[in-house]
């Protein structure tokens, strides 16, 4: 007895990449006939989905790659920006502290304040009057935000 074939992301992955890839050979052979659209470039967007599809051509491209050191230089200078520009991105986004999510309750917010002002820390909001106490906020110098709150008792409805 055998198993029915269940798809895999992996299929849906490899489904989708040929289709793009006969979808930009097909705008390349368009291309071809109507002189104003380019075609070189949706001829190498099609090599690149079937290249996704399938590995034996990615094994050729990246022989005739090594093959032709110009190309492979051009090849490992574009990857190299991509990767600057990621890495810049995700830089950003850690210094603007996107990975943080943190709040201190204390006794005395103001006090709080004070003492950690007077040792350098610096805050992004001065301790300001909320429905739900006193609240102010402050950065690590990674750029990380916190929030430091002195909670009052607040009725909760019957």
């Amino acid at each position: 007895m055998t198993q029915a074939h269940t798809r895999t992301p992996i299929h849906a992955r490899r489904t989708r990449n040929i289709l793009l890839g006969v979808l930009f050979f097909i705008l390349g052979v368009i291309g071809i006939l109507i002189p104003v659209m380019p075609q070189v470039v949706f001829f190498l967007m099609s090599l690149v989905f079937f290249s996704m599809a399938f590995p034996s051509l990615r094994r050729r491209m990246r022989r005739f790659r090594k093959r032709h050191p110009s190309l492979e230089r051009a090849y490992v200078k574009w990857r190299e920006r991509g990767r600057k520009k990621r890495q810049e991105l995700i830089r950003k986004a850690y210094s603007r502290g996107v990975a943080t999510a943190l709040f201190f309750t204390t006794d005395d917010v103001r006090a709080d304040y004070e003492a950690l002002k007077a040792r350098g820390v610096e805050f992004t909001e001065p301790p300001e009057e909320r429905p739900y106490g006193i609240d102010c906020g402050f950065r690590d110098p990674s750029g990380n935000h916190y929030r430091l709150s002195q909670l009052t008792n607040v009725a909760t409805p019957a």
